[in-house]
């Protein structure tokens, strides 16, 4: 690449970090890799079937988050895994995994059975 294109992708990424901020304010943050982006997270949402997805470090995902507690909305994930590792897992048209505690989501109540 010349300089002068250098520049202009330089100045193209400022424009867009600058969009960024003012469409999603400080509510979305980004991150370089996907453990990364766990640190201190309440839980994991799972929207996507991407393979990078499809076979986490689960002892890693228990260490990063504050609780082990995954919404898996692609059933990615193997809930006897989840029983096992101990992690509360809710996945779509399935049994809630869970160690026997109620989680409260604005004015519903999850318990498990």
């Amino acid at each position: 690449m010349r300089p002068a294109q250098l520049a202009d992708l330089s100045a193209r990424r400022a424009f867009l970090q600058d969009v960024d901020d003012q469409l999603l304010g400080v509510r979305v943050s980004f991150h370089k890799n996907n453990y990364e982006a766990l640190k201190k997270a309440d839980a994991l949402l799972v929207c996507t079937e991407w393979n990078e997805f499809r076979h986490p470090n689960f002892q890693r995902i228990k260490a990063e988050l504050k609780q082990p507690l995954i919404f898996d909305g692609r059933n990615l994930y193997d809930p006897e895994l989840m029983k096992a590792l101990d992690i509360k897992y809710y996945s779509v048209g399935r049994e809630l995994i869970s160690p026997g505690s109620t989680l409260t989501l604005g004015s519903a109540a999850l318990q498990s059975p």
